[in-house]
């Protein structure tokens, strides 16, 4: 007769004195009432045999003496020596239990309710380790399921359990790994946001209590999409990796780290006062930057920018945490060469916001004012003769000083004037060409440009009034604009070309552009990032860089320029990889002073209207 477990019981009965009596009957309630007495010990042989396979046992603890009986079998599914006699008993049974059990059958059963009837039987449950030892040493651990009701004496306190145990490795392996998957990164084996989040929280609420401060910071991976490309995405995995390792080599045992997203670390540092923020920031970024890092494809360069804020200073919750380094990050990001942002409160966001609506002003008035004027830097080519001249925007203000691009064009975008400021350089760049029949000028437009018809139209007009321009004007666009919208990228590039004019990607290799799009865009010329040029000769990784950029741009058959190239042996390397033109110190500063002839009958003040007339 086959057996359902779900319809056997084990019941037993006592003397009078509490003590278990040698009797225990096993029901099977579907066929009704069919004892089958013998002792606990010795059940019915099928229902003996179903315990068994199902890796189980059933026990009766008095818990008055501390008494604990098995059923068989119970020492070899527990991995105990026979003749063990500890598990005989609550307190020696406790003994078995692993260090990292929350539970216990004791303190789940001695701690319950005690306002429940007598003789009422109340049901537990309760998982812990088991840790048993061998002769031969070999030390097992099990992790059970301890299944009962406790039954209440006079007081309501127990006096007994009945229940049975069962062992679950396999679902409790099932359940760590659904655990560690949810708290844990499955690529680089950190904390994921979840768990970053879950700290910050923690960290928060203990600086708010002790009185203490902590640092939250977001360390973003530089240049991460053109590891992909130029090495494959598995080896972008290795450096991933590596940099997770690094960093968390140099983080105290307090500290936390989780990726955060993509190529971005969370770092969580208890403790740290605001005047070491920056030094610890550095101290991580240089772990990142310091060496090369090791992969399957070679060494490779890594380097990284890092937005902080402090806590609970300048975040009561882990989403304000979040938000305020980020905005320190997009801070760090626009202010190299530091690469460390600090969270700006929100006075200092105030008095930062008047600043820029000042500046606004200040730009607008340059414009009409025709204070905006260009500065021409050479560009050799292999024969060291002049090819070209970058024409650059500066900027005249109030005082008289000249301010550079660079500390200013990147709040020009922010402010949504920088269309206004490309097309004031466009009439600045056709009118020198006019006034000057030698030279041959590239200049550089923004994202926002690529998007303006009214832009495309000027140069269109200048071109028709005088197409002899065209052949000696080289539009360059920005990496990073370039992977925005490659479709209207593309139908600027294919404009530019078709009136005559030569385009460049600038910046090559610092932004984000997928190299497949290189296949799309039929530029004529890329010009690899100055930060790979300078202080080439004695930079292995940029070595690396230049050259993997260099290859990618000949399978192309693209014309390459490097920029930055300050010393004649980073020249020389550049020679021997046959760049086809440099740009540097090396060969000169850009200077306000054309330097070219001008020509006789100069028609530029005939044909192109002024700059700061037009604005």
């Amino acid at each position: 007769m086959g057996i359902a477990l779900d319809k056997l019981r084990v019941t037993t009965t006592r003397s009078g004195n509490g003590t278990l009596k040698d009797r225990t009957k096993v029901r099977i309630a579907a066929s009704g009432p069919d004892p089958v007495s013998g002792n606990l010990l010795r059940l019915a042989g099928a229902a003996r045999e179903i315990i068994r396979a199902t890796g189980q046992s059933f026990y009766v603890w008095d818990i008055s003496t501390d008494r604990i009986e098995w059923t068989d079998g119970f020492t070899a599914l527990a991995g105990l020596e026979e003749g063990e006699t500890r598990h005989l008993t609550g307190r020696g049974f406790e003994t078995l239990t692993g260090s990292e059990s929350s539970q216990s059958r004791y303190g789940v059963i001695l701690s319950a309710d005690r306002n429940v009837p007598q003789g009422k039987p109340v049901p537990y449950q309760c998982v812990y380790s088991l840790i048993s030892s061998r002769g031969d040493g070999d030390r097992r651990k099990l992790w059970i399921e301890d299944t009962g009701v406790w039954i209440p004496g006079e007081n309501g306190r127990p006096v007994r359990a009945e229940g049975s145990v069962r062992v679950i490795n396999e679902r409790r392996q099932i359940e760590d790994e659904l655990r560690r998957q949810s708290d844990y990164d499955d690529l680089t084996g950190l904390f994921n946001r979840r768990s970053l989040e879950h700290c910050l929280q923690n960290t928060i609420q203990s600086n708010a209590i002790e009185g203490t401060a902590s640092v939250f910071m977001i360390v973003a991976l530089e240049r991460f999409d053109l590891i992909n490309d130029v090495y494959g995405f598995a080896c972008g995995d290795e450096v991933l990796r590596k940099c997770g390792e690094l960093i968390k080599a140099r983080l105290r045992g307090d500290d936390v780290i989780a990726r955060f997203s993509g190529a971005k670390f969370g770092v969580i540092l208890n403790n740290c006062p605001p005047a070491e923020i920056y030094d610890a920031a550095k101290r991580l970024l240089k772990a990142v930057s310091g060496d090369l890092v090791e992969t399957s494809a070679g060494y490779i360069a890594a380097s990284a920018v890092t937005g902080a804020c402090f806590l609970p200073q300048h975040a009561a919750t882990p989403s304000k945490a979040i938000h305020a380094a980020f905005q320190a990050l997009k801070q760090a990001k626009n202010e190299r060469p530091a690469h460390v942002g600090v969270y700006a409160p929100a006075s200092e966001a105030r008095e930062d916001s008047r600043k820029r609506a000042a500046f606004s002003t200040e730009v607008v008035e340059a414009i009409r004012g025709d204070r905006l004027q260009l500065a021409y830097q050479p560009v050799v080519g292999r024969d060291g003769k002049v090819a070209f001249h970058e024409a650059l925007i500066r900027m005249e203000n109030t005082s008289g000083e000249i301010i550079q691009a660079g500390h200013f064009i990147g709040m020009v975008e922010e402010l949504g004037l920088v269309r206004l400021v490309d097309k004031t350089a466009l009439q600045l760049v056709t009118r020198t060409l006019l006034q000057c029949p030698d030279a041959v000028i590239s200049f550089n437009v923004s994202h926002e440009t690529l998007l303006d018809p009214e832009w495309l139209s000027n140069l269109a007009n200048a071109i028709s009034v005088n197409p002899d321009i065209a052949k000696r004007l080289i539009v360059e666009i920005t990496e990073s604009a370039a992977a925005i919208g490659i479709e209207e990228t593309r139908r600027f590039v294919e404009t530019v070309k078709a009136l005559g004019c030569r385009v460049a990607i600038d910046d090559f290799g610092a932004g984000f552009t997928s190299f497949s799009n290189l296949r799309d865009l039929p530029v004529d010329m890329v010009k690899i990032d100055g930060s790979f040029g300078m202080s080439l000769a004695s930079d292995p990784a940029n070595q690396a860089f230049v050259k993997a950029l260099l290859s990618l741009a000949h399978v192309f058959d693209i014309e390459t320029v490097v920029e930055w190239v300050e010393d004649d042996d980073s020249s020389a390397l550049l020679d021997q990889w046959e760049v086809d033109y440099q740009q540097g110190h090396k060969f000169g500063r850009a200077v306000a002073e054309l330097p070219w002839p001008v020509a006789d009958n100069d028609p530029a003040s005939a044909t192109v209207v002024p700059a700061g007339r037009n604005a």
